[in-house]
């Protein structure tokens, strides 16, 4: 596959939250992940992807439990405490926090040392996107 351009957690669908010893996972059973195409364009595709959550130090739920949940809103805090992209994470470094707002009105809250995306499984693509990327996080 091209290289990763972008990950989008508007959209995502939440699956499950697991707490282990050493941390947490939350499992996506869908995110968006930009690919790049050619130089002013890139296919985007539903992956099945985990967020690893190492020396996790709080986890914060509010509101009911579905089955599925739809991610409206997603942010990454990273250690400086300024919000950062999650595309940095497909190699394990140090942030704060990640919080998803749900469609549903929930939201979840994770506060750790280390956070780590892994992409699981290509799904299918969602869509062709041509022009420039805007990361929301670059112009913070």
């Amino acid at each position: 596959m091209s290289p990763v351009l972008l990950l989008e957690l508007h959209d995502a669908r939440l699956r499950e939250l697991r707490m282990a010893q050493r941390g947490c996972e939350i499992e996506l059973s869908e995110l968006s992940v930009y690919h790049q195409h050619s130089s002013h364009d890139a296919e985007v595709w539903a992956y099945r992807a985990r967020l690893v959550v190492l020396g996790c130090g709080r986890v914060t739920w509010s509101g009911q439990w579905l089955d599925s949940h739809r991610v409206s809103d997603g942010l990454v805090w990273g250690s400086s405490g300024n919000e950062v992209s999650l595309t940095g994470f497909l190699r394990p470094g140090p942030f704060v926090r990640l919080r998803l707002d749900l469609d549903s009105g929930s939201w979840l809250e994770v506060a750790g040392t280390t956070l780590r995306v892994d992409l699981l499984e290509p799904l299918r693509v969602l869509d062709y996107f041509d022009g420039q990327l805007f990361d929301p996080t670059s112009a913070l």
